[in-house]
């Protein structure tokens, strides 16, 4: 599947080139115990994805103006940031809710810092909190 895969992506490379290349990859990935490492990686992007998730979800469902990159960007980072920080922290402390405390934190955080800035339509500065 490998070699289908870059193969397709890179068609000058052809299947039996793919194929060797793919070999020897895995090959090498083997010979350095790559398999100690993935359950350490899955369990990141385990706790990392959900709550980008949720963050995306808010903005989508929040009907935020999609014009508003720079509360996204900011936002949405920040948030992420620490949704997955708050996950990571739990895990490392074997603590089993580490998942939804992360989806929690990253969500109840977009909520407070996407209504903290708000941007200007005409330039795209940020100006500054938004009054109630």
């Amino acid at each position: 599947s490998g070699a289908l895969s870059l193969s397709d992506a890179a068609p000058r490379i052809g299947h039996r080139l793919g194929l060797c290349l793919v070999a020897v990859v895995g090959t090498g990935l083997a010979a350095l115990h790559f398999s100690r490492w993935m359950l350490p990686y899955l369990t990141t992007m385990a706790l990392a994805a959900p709550p980008l998730a949720a963050i995306c979800w808010i903005h989508t469902w929040g009907r935020r103006s999609p014009r508003n990159t720079v509360d996204w960007r900011l936002a949405g980072t920040l948030a992420w940031a620490l949704g997955l920080t708050v996950g990571l922290a739990l895990n490392a402390a074997g603590i089993d809710l580490a998942l939804p405390a992360g989806i929690g934190a990253g969500a109840a955080a977009y909520g407070v810092l996407s209504r903290a800035v708000q941007r200007d339509d005409h330039d795209g500065d940020v100006v500054g909190p938004i009054r109630p």
